[in-house]
């Protein structure tokens, strides 16, 4: 075995351009393969960061022409909530970008709620902050 091994190292001595191409093929290879493996293992082997995660679903109404729609009303989510039997709790959430400008630097926001909790992120500047609003004002 160690014979084959230094036999292989001659062999790659005496071609140092197919050797270069072989050693950036393979580094190539296994950084896409680790890049790849780290997306799929956070985005779907690893569970989410909830209790009981396997029972968490999205519930949205149907159209009458049968297309999904998936932003509904305070009334249609309060409705909902109180008479839904097959579920252990209800929560309703909303996300949406805006821009924003005051006495600093304006830029594009992201901001999401759940249950009178709002959270406000920057991609530009790093702000970050949370506030409580009162739910239905």
């Amino acid at each position: 075995m160690l014979a084959d091994l230094r036999f292989a190292l001659r062999s790659l001595r005496q071609s140092p351009g197919f050797t270069a191409v072989a050693v950036l093929t393979l580094a190539l290879g296994i950084g896409a393969n680790t890049a790849i493996f780290s997306v799929v293992n956070a985005a779907l082997i690893q569970p989410l960061p909830y209790p009981d995660a396997g029972q968490l679903v999205d519930v949205m109404e149907t159209l009458p022409d049968g297309r999904p729609n998936r932003g509904i009303s305070g009334g249609a989510f309060k409705d909902w909530r109180e008479h839904a039997t097959t579920f252990a709790r209800l929560a309703a959430y909303e996300d949406t970008r805006r821009n924003l400008t005051g006495a600093g630097r304006g830029g594009r926001h992201f901001a999401a709620g759940e249950g009178g909790h709002v959270r406000l992120s920057s991609q530009e500047s790093g702000v970050s902050c949370q506030k409580s609003v009162v739910s239905g004002q």
